[in-house]
């Protein structure tokens, strides 16, 4: 019998076949480098021999994104890529293809598939990714012969408990990963390229950037930065006025705090001093003493951890995951991503993971006071769980291998669980409230009896507060003095500040937050200053813009929402079909409503940054073009970041012109709004060509897409070039094209269609991949449109022709079957050839066609 066994990392296939092998297994390599196999003999469940097979993937197999007919954003309506019709592909990018061949090869002689991804959703998505491979292979791989590994470490005992309670894999769980890849791809394309097709050549320091990117986890994440920032810099600040007492009795002064506060009136502070100053005899009213507790940390989560070591070690999220991750993979702690803050572990376990840590020589005898003189106390549990990890803990000392970042993170991770295995702190408060002329004064102190968790928990502070023995009753000649303030604007928010929203608001999960941050810092939206967060230009401007449209996508709700509904899914209560549908559906409104309003946005953008032609430019060509607005000539001017652009001379009208080209001006004007078209030619060879590319462009459309037949004004199309124009009586746009039936060669369609010189032809719309079939006509031919009569025999759609020299049109005929147009010398037939093998034909232009019926589809 031979098990497949799967990891989600080299690292912890060599681990779990050292633990399963008695560290007496063979390595071998496959078709994957970084992704060795190993080999050993194993009686499962004590009894079976079999063979093992370990090896690995990176993380996701399988990579999810829109077909190649989608890329094109200039062409493809964004709000389409939210539609459910618009399909997705899940394939195996190059880059893990040798990855596939191995699970592949190894699969082909398996009896059984065991999976050892990690235990959170994210992992049961790749172990499906993993199944769906694996049965390339080995299409018998089904039902019992897969089974699932649950463990949270790589000790031997988790190792060895996982393979004997092995379980089947959950499809819910992978379902709701599925479902939020291809939410967040949809939206997030969507968005993306309609912000960047918006506003990126609009504005001069935006024309680098790769994209204006769009997240509905990221926004939500961004929405904080911005609205604390806001809040902040719109801050006033006010003076206020107080009154304090202070009392020398022994060698302590006391200090007594107002009751009020402080007050914004100045008048009335001074009012209040007054009569407290007029008779200054306080008199003690009530003396209150009690036993208080400082309560000991709860066991720690991923939320808790990453707070922590932004707080404490000044550590990144994203890095604290990197370093804890390493850690996990070297077996010295457990694993670090999980929403568990509780312990279910027995009694003997959780001893048992305290005498680990006495071998420290840090915090090793503060372990062995637990375990020898009684400190030991059971976890103050949480009330989180994912149900599939513990609480992150220490599973054993580090070594002196350790960077200084694991040493400092494993240290954090250490004092907090033996805080949470201590008591809590306890001491004693006193409260004293006096009188003077009815206004009331307060303080108090505490005295510390027992430190416990504190001794080891270094993380937080409780000192004494000395105060002087007071009686109920005791009277005393106070100083009394009125202090002033102003108040302070709020802080920055600092990365924990940001998760803690994060967390409690339900954006991303426990694995995705510390990605989040990351990628909104990635793309300039915020930086960091010190321990800061603070936003930038351009993140201000969008979550402003769309703030003022009164839409909720910078606001955590919706993403909230959707998180929901991923739980749903993974529990089996919804169908996860049913969460994709309703959520494009909402964000699909969303977006029209976008559309409508953006230029709120486009306004808050123009108030961070200068738009193309405002700031400084350079003359390169006087006199270059005509100006469409006013017919006075414009000059062609270059500006910072090689932008090129024109410039009326008179009416100071801006085009801008597309990036690393080359322009002359042409001998047309644009018969939709007069400006002089341009010829325009790519610095660049295009891939696998000898020539650059050439095409025309009216400086105006290129940027302001003109609203005719054919031409959708809602896409939002850019980089609009003349080829792409269906205005009629333009000489450089492409003309309408006319479906009239389907091509016999690779069943397209065959269209009617004019050339910028206005002549005729049939052409098929695969021609692109490689289908070369056409029919050019006579070039005496003034008009040809499609008729709405279809012909009986081919059942293609007949044409209307107009001679040149002819008063009138002839009547509708049939292309493909009548004879006086078949066998006409001056039509050329190109038969061509067809992409697909199965009807590959052979031929060139010429002037009497073979059998034309055998061409169009018509059988003799």
């Amino acid at each position: 019998m031979i098990i497949l066994n799967v990891a989600e990392k080299p690292k912890a296939a060599k681990k779990i076949a050292s633990i399963l092998g008695n560290n007496n297994v063979k390595r071998r390599d496959g078709f994957s480098k970084m992704n060795p196999i190993w080999e050993f003999d194993y009686k499962l469940n004590g009894s079976y021999n079999c063979k093992m097979i370990v090896t690995s993937v990176l993380g996701h197999l399988f990579q999810i994104d829109f077909p190649k007919k989608f890329e094109n954003w200039n062409l493809v309506d964004p709000a389409d890529l939210m539609k459910i019709e618009t399909p997705v592909e899940r394939f195996v990018p190059p880059k893990m293809k040798n990855i596939e061949k191995t699970l592949i090869q190894e699969s082909k002689r398996a009896n059984s598939l065991y999976l050892w991804l990690d235990g959170d959703r994210e992992g049961e998505n790749i172990a499906f990714e993993v199944i769906l491979t694996c049965q390339k292979g080995n299409q018998t791989l089904t039902g019992d012969k897969l089974k699932r590994a649950k463990f949270s470490d790589f000790s031997p005992t988790a190792i060895q408990r996982a393979i004997r309670n092995m379980v089947q894999p959950d499809k819910y769980m992978s379902d709701s990963v599925e479902a939020r890849r291809e939410i967040d791809l949809r939206i997030g394309s969507a968005f993306t390229r309609f912000q960047t097709l918006q506003l990126k050549n609009k504005y001069t320091d935006l024309k680098n950037l790769k994209s204006i990117s769009y997240g509905p986890c990221q926004f939500p994440t961004l929405g904080f930065v911005v609205r604390r920032y806001i809040k902040r810099k719109n801050f006033v600040e006010e003076p206020f006025w107080g009154i304090l007492l202070e009392h020398q009795k022994g060698n302590n002064l006391t200090k007594f705090n107002w009751e009020r506060v402080h007050l914004f009136d100045q008048d009335t502070v001074e009012m209040f001093f007054g009569i407290v100053t007029e008779n200054a005899i306080a008199t003690v009213v009530d003396v209150k003493g009690k036993p208080t507790t400082r309560y000991k940390p709860k066991p720690m989560n991923t939320v808790d951890l990453q707070k922590l070591a932004s707080k404490q070690l000044g550590m990144s999220a994203k890095k604290t995951m990197e370093v804890a991750e390493s850690l996990y993979n070297a077996g010295i702690i457990s694993y670090p991503r999980t929403e568990t803050n509780s312990f279910a572990f027995s009694e003997a376990e959780m001893k048992k993971l305290v005498e680990n840590q006495k071998q420290s020589h840090v915090w090793g005898d503060y372990a062995t006071k637990l375990m020898d003189q009684g400190g030991y106390r059971r976890p103050r549990n949480g009330t989180k769980s994912d149900n599939a990890h513990p609480p992150i803990h220490p599973l054993r000392v580090g070594g002196d291998s350790l960077s200084n970042e694991q040493r400092g993170l494993l240290e954090l991770i250490c004092r907090h669980f033996l805080a949470v295995v201590s008591d809590d702190a306890r001491g004693h408060s006193t409260k004293v409230t006096v009188d003077i002329e009815n206004e009331i004064f307060h303080t108090s102190g505490v005295m510390i009896t027992q430190r416990n968790f504190l001794e080891i928990y270094t993380y937080q502070r409780w000192n004494n507060v000395d105060i002087p023995v007071y009686q109920v009753g005791e009277q005393f000649s106070p100083k009394i003095s009125i202090t002033n303030g102003r108040t302070t604007a709020p802080p920055l928010l600092t990365e924990a500040d940001l998760i803690h929203l994060m967390d409690k608001n339900g954006i991303g999960t426990d694995a995705t937050m510390a990605q989040h941050i990351h990628r909104i810092e990635e793309r300039t939206y915020i930086r960091r200053v010190n321990k800061f967060i603070e936003p930038l230009p351009l993140g201000i401007a969008l979550v402003q813009g769309y703030t003022e449209m009164e839409l909720d996508i910078s606001k955590p709700f919706l993403r909230a929402k959707m998180e929901e509904d991923m739980s749903k899914i993974g529990t089996g209560t919804v169908h996860y079909q049913m969460v994709l549908r309703g959520n494009l559906k909402l964000y699909l409104d969303i977006f029209e409503s976008v559309r409508r309003k953006f230029v709120k946005v486009d306004n808050a953008v123009s108030s961070h940054f200068s738009k193309v032609g405002s700031g400084r430019n350079v003359l390169k060509q006087k006199n270059f073009s005509k100006c469409g607005k006013c017919l006075h000539l414009m000059d062609l001017r270059t500006q910072k970041g090689g932008i090129h652009l024109l410039k009326c001379t008179s009416c100071s009208f801006i085009c801008v012109l597309p990036d690393n080209s080359t322009f002359a001006p042409l001998p047309h004007s644009c018969p939709i709004c007069h400006f002089q078209v341009l010829d325009c030619t790519s610095k660049k060879k295009k891939a696998g060509s000898k020539t650059k590319s050439s095409h025309s462009i009216c400086p105006y459309c290129f940027s302001n897409p003109p609203e005719i037949e054919d031409i959708n004004p809602n896409k939002e199309t850019r980089n609009f070039r003349c080829f792409m124009c269906t205005k009629s009586d333009c000489p450089l746009a492409k003309k309408s094209q006319v479906k009239l039936k389907k091509c016999n060669l690779c069943h397209h369609d065959l269209n009617l269609k004019q050339t910028k010189t206005g002549s005729y032809f049939v052409g098929c719309s695969n021609f692109s991949k490689g289908c070369t079939a056409c029919i050019w006509f006579p070039k005496n031919i003034k008009s040809c449109n499609a008729h709405n009569s279809v012909c009986s025999t081919c059942h293609g759609n007949k044409i209307v022709i107009h001679y040149e020299g002819q008063p009138m049109a002839e009547s509708p005929k049939c292309l493909f079957c009548n004879l006086s147009l078949v066998n006409d010398p001056s039509f050329s037939y190109r038969i061509g050839k067809s992409p697909t093998p199965k009807y590959k034909m052979r031929g060139s232009s010429i002037r009497h066609p073979p059998p034309f019926p055998k061409f169009a589809g018509k059988k003799k």
